[in-house]
Order: structure tokens, then sequence, then C-alpha cells
């Protein structure tokens, strides 16, 4: 059997109706492409590439956890934009790398672009050459950071 989306990140959230018009709204307003989980409506996938079945996917858990969801705050500004406000991690999260994979420098650099205004507010790397790859760093809605970067010689597919 093959893994259909073999780089996946999951991040924790508060499960919420407005949780979900926040990720969908961010997502679609940098022209990304969303998705439910058609099961339990537990997950909202993001994509960068849309249309396709694989590559960098993001799952969102919208968790109900309350030890989880303790790590959030309210947060009441519309800073770097009006998807920022509600609940957000008090502090940009990037201890840990979270990558998002594409297979070109250009592919970085046009979604880049694709993104408009809306990406650009937040971001907090913009595009540049970083070990050996193009890479740019945004926040998502919810304070975490995210990276997307062409394939900087990471062993995603085993040994060749």
């Amino acid at each position: 059997m093959a893994i259909q989306n073999s780089t996946m990140v999951e991040l924790m959230v508060p499960r919420s109706s407005i949780t979900k018009a926040r990720i969908t709204g961010f997502y679609e307003g940098i022209d990304w492409e969303t998705y439910a989980d058609t099961d339990e409506h537990n997950f909202l996938y993001v994509r960068p590439v849309k249309g396709s079945v694989i590559g960098p996917t993001i799952a969102y858990w919208l968790t109900t956890n309350a030890e989880k969801i303790a790590h959030f705050e309210r947060y009441d500004d519309y800073k770097p934009s009006r998807y920022a406000f509600g609940w957000r991690l008090p502090i940009l999260q990037d201890l840990v790398e979270i990558s998002l994979v594409l297979p070109s420098d250009q592919d970085v650099q046009d979604l880049y672009e694709r993104g408009g205004d809306l990406l650009a507010t937040h971001t907090h790397i913009g595009p540049r050459e970083h070990a050996g790859a193009r890479e740019f760093r945004f926040a998502d809605p919810f304070n975490y950071s995210l990276r997307v970067t062409a394939d900087p010689g990471y062993q995603l597919h085993g040994p060749q």
C-alpha cells in the first residue's frame, strides 16, 4: 500500500466552527487547497499544491482535549490579519521545524507570490536561499511557524 501523503504535519487546534472558518478562510485567501475529513470531521487538511494527491499536507486536528487547548490564549487583535483573532498560541511556535517540501526553488517562489498580501503579512522570514534551497517561513493563524522549502536534500524517499 502506498502512502498517499508521504509528508504530513498534524497541528492541534481547539475544535470549534470558528476555528474551521479561520483555517479555511486563511488558506483559501493564500490560494491553497483545504478539505475536510469525511468521517468524524476531526481534521481539516491543507496543501499548497491544489488537486494533487501527493505532496506536503497539513492536518489540523480539531481537538477537545482540555490539556491541549490550555496552551492557547484568546488573542483579541487583527494582526497580522483578521485570521489571527481568536484562540492562538501566545508565542510563535518555532522550536520544531515544520517543513513543507516542494519540488523546486521556482515552486517555492511561485507559491509565495500566489499568496499575495495575506501571506506576506503572516511571513516572518521572506523568500531566501537557505541550506542550498529556496525557502520562506510564515505563521499560520494559530501562531505555528511553517517553513516552505524546495527539497534541501532530505532523504524523503529513502536511499536511492
